[in-house]
């Protein structure tokens, strides 16, 4: 696939295909399992990553289709790391 088609389709997917093209990542890069815990008080995190154990990792994935994406990532670092500890967000 082009690099400026897999752009434009990422570029208009909706919250939950984002998120699904996230999770694929996350399997792909290798990650055991990971699951959706989005919403309203997710503590920024929304989607969960566990090792092959099964023991959820201490790691955040925050996914955005906003347009100012950065500061929305911005606010999910700081939420995730004063309510969860985490200290690594992708």
């Amino acid at each position: 696939m082009q690099h400026e088609t897999l752009s434009r389709l990422i570029e208009g997917a909706s919250p939950e295909q984002m998120k699904a093209i996230a999770r694929l990542a996350l399997r792909l890069s290798g990650y055991a399992s990971s699951r959706i815990s989005d919403g309203p008080y997710d503590g920024g995190t929304d989607i969960v990553v566990a090792a092959a154990s099964g023991n959820e990792l201490p790691l955040a994935v925050a996914v955005s289709v906003e347009r100012d994406w950065q500061k929305k990532l911005r606010k999910d670092v700081e939420t995730a790391s004063r309510k969860l500890g985490i200290r690594q967000l992708m």
